[in-house]
């Protein structure tokens, strides 16, 4: 378990630092600057489908830009509209299941895109149900976009360099809880569709690397705020399976002090508004530092014997100084992410 620990961060030990003489691979142009999106999208936990839409605010950048690109694997387009001023209009796109090119007016300063569309995603967004060989595992669904898979559940740039605020809307089947980035800013239950919506909103830039959805049935377990120079108070919760709140203390239990110590020793304060780390079940890496809210494996939570021989803190303060490496300062391309692990 404790190799493991340090196996924690997607991409990491993948292959050997670039060979004498490979060639510089630039980033992505973008004659297009992406602002914001929003992500208004229904999970069907049974079904393995996401439905809706990702809406992107853009600015143009170069006067003789004519098409607007999109990663997107594997999706279903049932609409792509553009508003520019008040109302929506339908654009010309081309799409061949990997990229969307959409068709941007010489005239068009700015606006937002709605690409309305379903997804079965074979990577980034993972399904999670009971069968025959483990009946015991829960209904679960979370993603996992590092390097390059948030194009596989919503349309994006998918490139470390690029960086937008967001805001997400996901509806769920009633009696699950949802986690994304940012804070909660409402709930919405419909009774009459057994239906519950969850309001997320991120004002800090991030890459698609970072997004994060989780869906499940969890307990919350609340610890003392991180309490910073400043005077800010960074509330700070656990997710993990019910049952396991002990444990959660036990392997969490440091985690304001750290965002303190990290505060003062990199003299930068903890940029976001909040700090939740989230325990799923089958996790394919030890932790992943999603902006504000860190997905964790199982193996981080400890009995009472087992944490008379070994701790967690060292994967907890792993993934919290991504918070700062990596996701406030993010590397252009995937050529430094020896930085971001480096530094954490």
């Amino acid at each position: 378990m404790l190799h493991r620990h340090h196996e924690c961060c997607a991409g990491f030990g993948r292959g050997a630092f670039a060979l004498p003489g490979t060639q510089r691979k630039y980033e992505r142009s973008l004659p297009f600057e992406f602002r914001h999106v929003h992500l208004a999208l229904e999970v069907h936990p049974h079904e393995g489908l996401v439905t809706g839409s990702a809406s992107w605010q853009f600015e143009r950048r170069s006067q003789n830009a004519t098409t607007l690109e999109l990663d997107a694997v594997g999706f279903q387009i049932d609409k792509l509209e553009l508003k520019s001023g008040k109302s929506w209009t339908p654009l010309e796109y081309e799409y061949d299941s990997e990229s969307l090119s959409i068709t941007i007016a010489p005239d068009c300063t700015a606006g937002e895109l709605r690409i309305t569309y379903k997804a079965r995603p074979k990577r980034g967004l993972y399904f999670l149900a009971p069968d025959e060989h483990y009946k015991k595992r829960p209904f679960q669904v979370w993603s996992q976009c590092q390097d390059e898979d948030a194009r596989h559940w919503f349309p994006c740039h998918d490139k470390p360099h690029v960086k937008t605020t967001a805001s997400f809307e996901i509806k769920v089947p009633d009696g699950l809880l949802v986690l994304c980035n940012g804070v909660l800013t409402k709930e919405q239950k419909d009774a009459r569709r057994n239906k519950h919506t969850f309001h997320y909103s991120m004002a800090q830039r991030m890459p698609s690397y970072l997004f994060t959805l989780v869906v499940g049935q969890f307990a919350r377990v609340q610890d003392r705020p991180a309490r910073l120079q400043s005077g800010r108070e960074i509330p700070i919760e656990y997710w993990v399976p019910k049952g396991k709140e002990t444990d959660a203390k036990r392997g969490f239990d440091r985690t304001a002090e750290m965002i303190e110590l990290f505060s003062r020793l990199t003299g930068v304060e903890y940029p976001y508004e909040r700090y939740t780390q989230i325990v799923v079940s089958d996790f394919i890496f030890g932790g992943m530092e999603n902006t504000s809210a860190t997905t964790m494996y199982e193996h981080v939570l400890l009995d009472e014997t087992a944490a008379i021989d070994i701790e967690s803190y060292d994967l907890v303060a792993h993934e919290l100084a991504h918070q700062w490496f990596g996701d406030w300062v993010t590397c252009k391309d995937w050529a430094h992410a020896w930085l971001n692990e480096g530094f954490a």
